[in-house]
């Protein structure tokens, strides 16, 4: 294999920055490749670490069909950045499809260690009109892959089934952060939310995805009609942080 990083391949460029992201020394990386590399390295990296540089590139070896995060993340940022880094941090996802939201938090929120993530999705096959032309339908086999890109394996923990069966047999009070990202049928939202508060810790943020979500065209089935509800009944228990299209609050 060649050791000049003008010598190899796009793919092979790009798993040499992946490596760089995994905790290795930049003295150690360098040490590895050749002049041209590390000439290379030095004329582009100048005011960054090989850690940013290499997540930079990082994004592009993932397989990912649909982006429906990344327009939510100047809202994260604010509600869930005074836990980045911390140690023990836990949060759950429900519904996280390829993983997309899943590799954010790992990349940005549970960089300690000590964090996790639980994802519960059932991860059935699906395909619709909007589906790209031969892509896959099992998505689950995407998620594996970009979790283990993201060299996520330690802290992620895929759950396998439908939440209104899996979220009762999780520990109450045991999360930081929930992500209620699943089911978009009222019902299933409106248990989705009352399980997930119960899992929350006290002063742990709980956000709906999908609250102007309007593709049924019977209104009350849509998930505003759930979480509406939710909002209400529980007006006391919580310091509301965001409504838009994402909705997002605090557990007193």
């Amino acid at each position: 294999m060649p050791r000049d990083f003008f010598d190899f391949t796009p793919k092979q460029q790009k798993v040499v920055m992946v490596v760089m992201t995994a905790g290795c020394p930049q003295s150690g990386v360098l040490a590895l490749l050749g002049g041209a590399t590390r000439c290379f390295l030095g004329r582009h990296l100048q005011g960054y670490s090989l850690l940013d540089y290499g997540r930079s590139l990082m994004s592009d070896c993932y397989n990912f069909t649909f982006d429906w995060f990344s327009n939510n993340v100047p809202v994260w940022i604010n509600l869930l950045g005074h836990l980045a880094g911390k140690p023990g941090v836990r949060f759950l996802e429900i519904g996280v499809y390829e993983g997309r939201s899943t590799i954010w938090l790992l990349e940005n929120i549970l960089a300690h260690e000590t964090s996790s993530v639980d994802c519960v999705d059932h991860f059935i096959p699906f395909s619709a009109p909007w589906y790209p032309p031969g892509v896959s339908t099992n998505y689950e086999e995407r998620f594996d892959q970009n979790i283990q890109l993201a060299c996520g394996e330690k802290k992620v923990r895929k759950i396998k089934g439908f939440s209104q069966e899996i979220l009762w047999k999780l520990p109450p009070s045991s999360y930081d952060g929930i992500y209620v990202d699943g089911s978009h049928d009222a019902p299933d939202v409106l248990e989705d939310a009352v399980v997930s508060f119960k899992l929350l810790k006290p002063g742990g943020i709980l956000i709906f995805d999908d609250y102007e979500w309007n593709a049924y065209s019977d209104p009350w089935r849509l998930p505003r009609i759930a979480v509406d509800a939710f909002l209400h009944v529980y007006r006391h228990r919580y310091d509301l942080l965001h409504k838009s299209y994402q909705v997002a609050l605090r557990k007193k």
